[in-house]
């Protein structure tokens, strides 16, 4: 069995919008939100869904999440203070024991099945996997607004979700932190790093933005022009 986790409780302050949720700001008719669950959803390799939200919006968003009619949606649940206590608060929350469990940013809406289904098979064979993007611009080191040295950016990626792990080493990434709930991550495969346990990186996708400013609206305004063929 595998199960999505998806936290999606930030405020999104950055975003600076009117509606608390920045998930819940509507893209061509449907909430952000919407996209990432459908996407997942339609997925044939997952099982379950587990939906992360802030307290002050599982019941205000209630009605609005059934309307999805978001057939693999298992359980909502309420998160934490950071994002790394609202994936705790999903992982506890797991009914039954799941082979694989993926995290996927609820802000990402434009993962396709074929980058969730390689991540899944990949993290069947390595045990952990993520998908990340080669860097295209130049890295410098700075110190107080002066440039300090130029980096390499051959060794490095940017990291996207979803990140995808056995289940038993996700968990136990995560219960090593356990109820200190002193979560600094701001990934999930830091934690699966600081155990130890090796990670595959396979290629991300350009398209897989994580929604975060008023300039990423306008590009997913863009990319969901180009995908009429949704029908959604």
């Amino acid at each position: 069995m595998v199960v999505a986790i998806v936290p999606a409780a930030g405020k999104g302050v950055r975003i600076k919008n009117k509606i608390g949720n920045k998930l819940f700001i509507n893209i061509h008719g449907k909430p952000i939100i919407f996209y990432t669950l459908y996407q997942l959803d339609t997925c044939k390799l997952i099982d379950e869904i587990y939906l992360i939200l802030d307290k002050e919006n599982i019941k205000a968003r209630e009605e609005q999440i059934e309307s999805f009619k978001i057939q693999k949606l298992k359980k909502i649940i309420v998160g934490g203070n950071t994002r790394g206590e609202s994936v705790y608060n999903g992982l506890k929350a797991i009914e039954g024991n799941p082979e694989i469990i993926l995290i996927h940013d609820g802000a990402r809406p434009f993962i396709s099945h074929e980058k969730i289904q390689l991540a899944i098979e990949t993290a069947k064979e390595e045990g952990a996997c993520i998908l990340g993007i080669p860097l295209s611009d130049t890295l410098k080191e700075t110190d107080e607004g002066y440039i300090k040295k130029t980096i390499s950016r051959e060794r490095y990626i940017r990291a996207q979700t979803p990140q995808v792990f056995k289940s038993n080493i996700i968990i136990k990434a995560y219960e090593r932190i356990g109820e200190s709930k002193q979560f600094k991550n701001t990934d999930d495969a830091y934690l699966v790093e600081e155990i130890g346990h090796r990670i595959k990186i396979i290629e991300g996708n350009l398209e897989n933005i994580k929604i975060t400013t008023p300039f990423d609206l306008k590009i997913a305004d863009i990319i969901l022009k180009e995908r009429e063929k949704w029908n959604i």
